[in-house]
């Protein structure tokens, strides 16, 4: 009386109904219809994987390139004025006062030399 309940298999000898037979068959030949499906198109898959790999390497090398060869420009770019300030501005100030200095000092000597009582 416990099997009554079961519809999967026959009360009397435990054995599966025919409908469930069919059915587990169905369900076998699927599965077998697709392991063989894989099987035979195992090289074009593969092929269709290394494609894949290949572009995505390739889209990871432009990014890489494209940092390269626009990033760093522009960050030396953004950093060009701080540098700029730091740096260069100084000397080039230093250069301009030192060539004042030399051009008064020069026309001080010529003055000095013009007003100089010669014996």
């Amino acid at each position: 009386m416990l099997d009554a309940c079961n519809r999967d298999t026959d009360s009397d000898t435990l054995r599966p109904t025919k409908v469930t037979v069919k059915r587990r068959l169905g369900k076998t030949a699927i599965a077998l219809g697709v392991v063989v499906a894989v099987l035979l198109a195992l090289p074009f898959l593969t092929a269709l994987a290394s494609t894949a790999t290949s572009l995505a390497m390739a889209a990871v090398q432009f990014a890489g390139l494209l940092l390269l060869f626009l990033g760093i420009p522009f960050l030396l770019w953004v950093l060009a004025k701080p540098l700029y300030r730091t740096f260069l501005m100084p000397t080039i100030r230093a250069m301009h006062i030192r060539k004042i200095r030399a051009n008064r000092e020069l026309m001080e000597a010529a003055l000095r030399e013009k007003h100089r009582v010669r014996e």
